[in-house]
């Protein structure tokens, strides 16, 4: 006699067979009862075996889970596994990178750059996990982050801040410890943005993908490459800025529009600390931006002549301004004033 082992969908995966010699006369064979044994038995196999993949699904599940959230995230998803389903939600990303580490890699080869790079990573983590963000994912030197998905997280635009001031501080000391191989100083560059996005998990039973798809995570990804041109390491958007609790220092860059997005954004830049020279520079920045944005041109460019003569011309976002305007036709002064940086 044979009785079918099933799993949770109904599939034969096995089978239970019994048999008994038969004797010489051939009168004993299989009773009833005894087949519903066999059947019996194959039907406690088939449970045990959906017990035991169901645990195996639950211990992958929880191990997929700690490599992206915190252990208080880790927590919340374990007991409302439903905040993971697909939705549209308000969240902050953040989106950071390591400035000309593709450079780098060619010079120091392979096994330096992966021992670097998993240092680095694990280093930055530690920061976006200590303040309750969760990992989207990694692209080489690339982290990307968001708060306030898939748990709730009413101060997510704080604490994707004080995560990207963290990062940039453990930064200062990695390009310290490193600076034996490097032979330079390890900058990240920092974007970060809030508004409404699709959140949810477009992975598969093996891999976990939990990320966000909106306009705010084209934007942060933008904000983190304009680093470069104002030579700045955190860069947040005005929506980001308008749900700040504390007086973090912000620097205002001023209207800004990147290439891939559609519309201008004033840009904020998050700084760590400011000497006195640097804070009467930036004084002057805004006043230029502000005649800038009047369309008064002119009085922008003298405002920035005069600062440069005070203060050299160390500061990018000022030459970037300068040059915006410099750049100016006679059919851009009808345009709504924006810094364009449409070469990426």
């Amino acid at each position: 006699v044979a009785s079918p082992i099933l799993d949770s969908g109904g599939n034969v995966v096995g089978a239970l067979c019994g048999a008994r010699r038969l004797t010489a006369d051939r009168t004993a064979g299989i009773h009833r009862l005894e087949a519903r044994v066999v059947q019996f038995l194959a039907a406690v196999i088939g449970v045990g075996l959906i017990a035991e993949n169901q645990q195996a699904d639950a211990s992958r599940f929880q191990m997929q889970l700690e490599q992206f959230a915190s252990p208080s995230l880790v927590r919340a998803m374990k007991d409302d596994s439903s905040i993971l389903d697909a939705r549209e939600r308000e969240i902050t990303v953040l989106f950071s990178d390591i400035r000309g580490f593709t450079g780098l890699t060619e010079r120091v080869g392979a096994e330096k750059t992966f021992v670097m790079i998993r240092n680095l990573m694990n280093q930055l983590t530690r920061c976006i996990l200590d303040e309750n963000g969760f990992i989207m994912g990694y692209a080489g030197d690339g982290i990307a982050a968001m708060w306030n998905a898939p748990a709730d997280q009413l101060d997510h635009a704080e604490l994707a801040c004080w995560a990207a001031i963290n990062m940039q501080r453990e930064m200062a000391k990695l390009s310290q410890f490193w600076n034996f191989i490097t032979g330079e100083v390890l900058e990240a560059r920092i974007g970060i943005s809030t508004g409404i996005a699709h959140v949810g998990n477009a992975g598969s039973r093996w891999r976990m993908n939990y990320s966000a798809l909106g306009p705010c995570v084209n934007l942060a990804s933008r904000l983190e490459g304009a680093n470069k041109f104002f030579g700045t390491s955190i860069l947040i958007s005005q929506s980001t800025k308008d749900r700040l609790f504390s007086s973090l220092e912000l620097r205002r860059i001023g209207p800004v529009l990147v290439k891939g997005v559609d519309q201008i954004e004033q840009v904020y830049e998050l700084r760590l600390d400011s000497n006195s020279n640097a804070a009467r520079c930036f004084a002057d920045y805004e006043r230029a931006l502000q005649w800038f944005e009047q369309r008064k041109y002119d009085m922008a460019s003298q405002v920035i002549d005069e600062s440069q003569t005070r203060y050299g011309d160390s500061d990018m976002a000022m030459r970037v301004l300068k040059n915006q305007i410099d750049s100016l036709d006679a059919s851009a002064y009808q345009d709504v004033p924006a810094i364009r940086l449409l070469t990426k």
